[in-house]
């Protein structure tokens, strides 16, 4: 009797964290195309609305469609025509609805660093909710880093 209301006990208890934290599966290949298809309509097709259309609301509300024109403005301005983009990394902590993907993209003047961070699972999809660019790889501070695979 006291081991079935210890284990009743442990079930209720585990059923009670999974409602309130949730179990997030992520799909790094689910989000390396999302991003990949969002920073080819930024800075490829130039694109605005569409790359807007992808992003999260917090990001519309914050960032919005000004943003994402100075930054494709001012990435084209001072590295040329964009030639293309890799995935190299992604970066995700258990429990977490983001994972963010590093891109390393090739054009005309340079390369430079793209960190693209989404929001979502594997299951409902993803929505980017940030994006930095830098002609510095950032990458170093990431212990978690892991690559792609296949990469």
């Amino acid at each position: 009797m006291v081991r079935t209301l210890k284990i009743a006990a442990a079930f209720a208890f585990a059923a009670a964290m999974l409602s309130c934290s949730g179990i997030y599966t992520h799909s790094p290949d689910m989000a390396r195309q999302k991003a990949g298809d969002f920073l080819n309509t930024l800075y490829h097709f130039r694109d605005y609305n569409g790359a807007l259309a992808m992003t999260t609301t917090e990001f519309r509300e914050n960032s919005g469609l000004a943003y994402l024109q100075k930054t494709a403005d001012s990435f084209l301005q001072k590295y040329g025509k964009f030639e293309g983009l890799h995935a190299d990394n992604y970066f995700t902590e258990q429990g977490s609805r983001d994972i963010t993907v590093f891109y390393t993209a090739v054009s005309d003047g340079a390369i430079t660093y793209h960190r693209v961070t989404l929001n979502g699972d594997s299951s409902g999809g993803y929505r980017v909710s940030g994006l930095v660019v830098s002609d510095m790889d950032f990458r170093q501070g990431y212990r978690l880093l892991r690559k792609f695979k296949g990469e």
